[in-house]
């Protein structure tokens, strides 16, 4: 790399994220140049798939239709054994790689019998017995780039936008999201839980959301969306979900006595604080709290009330320099190929489990998610989790830092979602 201010903040990234003291003095000379004349590149090999819509299979008798279970992807749109659920259809145009035209692709699925049902082509809303149920074909709830990316890749892209409208809205609280998990190669399913204040009721809510994305085809995906109420679930509700799960073969989350429990627990929770950083506005998470004889005018550090001897720690700092710039256009090859380099020279490999990833979807200029193990003072092991922000001439650094647990990263990460610049 040939700019050398671009350099500075590479170094600058590299000494916060894997050092555990928060002063940069001397960083700026620590390295005078990294050299990147490698590349990278996406895996952009597509799965042969072994399984597709089912559009082109040889028609059944409708009485056999009728008596056999439909499963997602089989084209079965007769069957009568569903108490809660009638067949509908779903198209979307897709692309076809080897003649390059557009093609309108169908999908049979079954819904929730209900008075609220909307449908729009690609996608099929329904409210029934507490259930709020979506599907949609190749929807806008996925990136633009969706068929270039892992259906792991494009469900956390759909969590990171759900966190951000959990994060943003003062009637949502006390968000926990799972693990994407993959159900084969092609498909996945991952789960949020959340609590919900609703205005027109004046009652609060415990959502249980479960979300089920899966490949098709090489120019097909679907995402199924289910979310239930604990205020409006019935008794019917747990046979509506048995329903669902037969047809489209993944499991719905869905506990009535956990949902009273988490909306008990919430009550009694304390409230987060909303922290002005500069010209950051961000959700301190509730036991955090700011030690200013550990920081300066461009240094910020919390410490967690409620772990010992510091276990945890946050870590913020602001740069200034024109190059900051250069360094946000990136491309998310270029930058982590650029830190790699920066943090193998720095380190000289004194750390392990580096992990560098862009996010597409803040509602910042550029940002990007930096993680690793490290040694504390040569014997005790740090679990150091970053995420970069870069705003015109602007870097800020927010850093947690982990000698026990998950506190900090934890932290870190919901004050990364929360924030947002100053109106």
């Amino acid at each position: 790399m040939k700019y050398k201010g671009i350099v500075r903040l590479l170094i600058i990234l590299t000494v916060f994220l894997l050092s555990g003291c928060i002063r940069m003095e001397g960083a700026y000379e620590m390295l005078s140049e990294v050299a990147s004349d490698e590349s990278s590149a996406l895996d952009g090999n597509s799965p042969d798939l072994a399984e597709g819509t089912a559009a082109d299979e040889t028609a059944v008798q409708t009485d056999t239709a009728a008596s056999v279970r439909p499963v997602m992807g089989d084209g079965n749109a007769d069957f009568e054994g569903f108490a809660y659920l009638y067949a509908d259809e779903i198209s979307a145009e897709a692309g076809n790689e080897e003649t390059e035209a557009m093609a309108n692709e169908s999908l049979v699925v079954y819904v929730p019998r209900s008075g609220h049902n909307e449908s729009e082509g690609s996608y099929i809303t329904a409210d029934a017995l507490g259930a709020d149920f979506r599907i949609s074909l190749n929807g806008i709830e996925l990136p633009y780039d969706l068929h270039e990316k892992t259906t792991k890749e494009n469900l956390e892209y759909v969590l990171k936008s759900l966190e951000t409208t959990v994060i943003y809205n003062d009637t949502y609280g006390n968000l926990e999201v799972s693990k994407v998990e993959s159900l084969g190669e092609y498909a996945c399913r991952a789960t949020a839980f959340y609590v919900e204040y609703d205005e027109s009721y004046d009652v609060n809510n415990v959502r249980y959301n479960t979300y089920f994305l899966k490949k098709l085809s090489e120019s097909n995906i679907v995402l199924v969306q289910i979310s239930v109420r604990s205020e409006a679930a019935t008794e019917q509700t747990e046979s509506l979900i048995q329903e669902l799960e037969s047809f489209y073969g993944f499991d719905i989350e869905w506990n009535a006595d956990a949902a009273s429990q988490k909306l008990d627990d919430s009550e009694s929770e304390p409230e987060a604080n909303m922290v002005f950083e500069w010209e950051l506005v961000f959700e301190l998470p509730a036991g955090w709290r700011k030690d200013d004889s550990l920081g300066s005018d461009n240094e910020a550090v919390y410490v967690n009330s409620q772990s010992q001897w510091y276990s945890s720690m946050i870590y913020m700092e602001k740069y200034y320099s024109q190059d900051v710039q250069v360094l946000g256009e990136f491309t998310s090859e270029e930058m982590e190929l650029a830190l790699l380099s920066a943090f193998e020279i720095q380190r000289k490999g004194d750390y392990d489990n580096l992990q560098v990833s862009f996010i597409y979807d803040s509602v910042f200029h550029s940002a990007v998610k930096l993680s690793a193990t490290t040694l504390y003072e040569g014997n005790e092991e740090e679990v150091v989790t970053m995420y970069a922000i870069f705003e015109g001439q602007y870097m800020y650094l927010i850093k947690g830092v982990d000698y026990e647990g998950t506190a900090g990263a934890e932290a870190v990460r919901q004050i990364f979602i929360s924030a947002r610049f100053e109106d």
